[in-house]
């Protein structure tokens, strides 16, 4: 089995360089866009739960506000009875600010319902406590004071005690909620911060490697370059010579050896041998001029 040749191993090498540098930055990717999308969901629900905390909020503040109002209006009606004093603009105003509150928390109680933040226990209890004040709000209209004294008593007031008792519980539910949220999306802020912390001084080495590698190769192929180029010269220098050096033995010969061959004096043999000489002559003189011709074409090819 035939070795691999240097080429192929740089390539496998090249290869697995790349595999590797992909692999890192796919690793990479993957783990900032896990840190991205778990910060974007925990944002997604601190939201989701400040809405609730915000309701929840607004239906409690809603229930004291229409229990108070409705009490107020019972106590009015009461003061009017014993002392002949002329309640009615005030008592009106707070019957309708009541009946204004029991609409406003039934919106709240929907709200909260489409969210699955409604209990039975709370359901009930807000039934009740709108119907019951519903009830005493009728009574105070009607001048049935004391009747309306007595169904706060017995029905209003401990449906909005358990009304209360529960959104509270879910405020302090929500606040938790909205607190753990925060942590969670904290404690991924700072694993984002770590990677970036990490990450930067991990791919500034990566780089500052890379380029002092491209930076070796070019100071690598330079240095090939101008080895390449001394050779090319080299070659230059013996093509100049060589042409010199050759054809100037190989004309005196060619030229020698006619004159012989014309010569009066040189017998037939004598020209027979001169003519060999000048023949061989010119064939060495065509071989060496084709030498010199290859040797220029390579010299050129390789030319910078």
């Amino acid at each position: 089995m035939s070795l691999p040749s240097p080429v192929q191993r740089t390539k496998k090498k090249k290869l697995s360089r790349g595999i590797v540098i992909t692999l890192i930055v796919a690793g990479v990717l993957f783990i900032v866009s896990g840190v991205v999308f778990a910060v974007s969901e925990g944002t997604r629900r601190i939201t989701a739960q400040a809405q609730n905390l915000h309701i929840v909020d607004d239906a409690l503040l809603v229930a004291n506000t229409t229990q108070a109002q409705a009490a107020f209006a019972v106590h009015l009606g009461q003061v009017e009875t014993q002392f002949r004093a002329d309640t009615s603009e005030s008592r009106a105003e707070n019957v309708e600010g009541a009946r204004q509150g029991l609409v406003l928390l039934a919106d709240g109680m929907a709200l909260l319902a489409e969210r699955d933040r409604v209990s039975p226990e709370l359901e009930a209890d807000t039934v009740a406590f709108a119907g019951s004040t519903g009830r005493i709000l009728d009574l105070v209209e009607a001048g049935s004071f004391t009747e309306a004294q007595d169904v706060a008593a017995a029905e209003a007031n401990p449906a909005y005690s358990s009304m209360v008792g529960h959104l509270s519980g879910e405020l302090d539910v929500q606040r938790s909620a909205v607190f753990a949220a925060d942590s969670r999306v904290a404690w991924w802020g700072d694993i984002a911060r770590l990677l970036v912390a990490l990450l930067i001084p991990l791919a500034v080495i990566v780089i500052y490697r890379e380029v002092v590698r491209r930076q070796q190769r070019q100071a690598e192929l330079e240095v090939r370059i101008d080895a390449e180029r001394e050779v090319s010269k080299a070659r230059d220098d013996f093509v100049a010579n060589a042409s010199h050096e050759f054809r100037t033995p190989l004309t005196s010969i060619y030229g020698l050896s006619q004159l012989l061959e014309e010569h009066e004096g040189v017998d037939e043999e004598g020209r027979e041998l001169a003519g060999m000489i000048s023949n061989e002559a010119s064939d060495l003189s065509r071989m060496v001029e084709d030498l010199l011709t290859t040797a220029r074409l390579e010299a050129d090819a390789l030319t910078f």
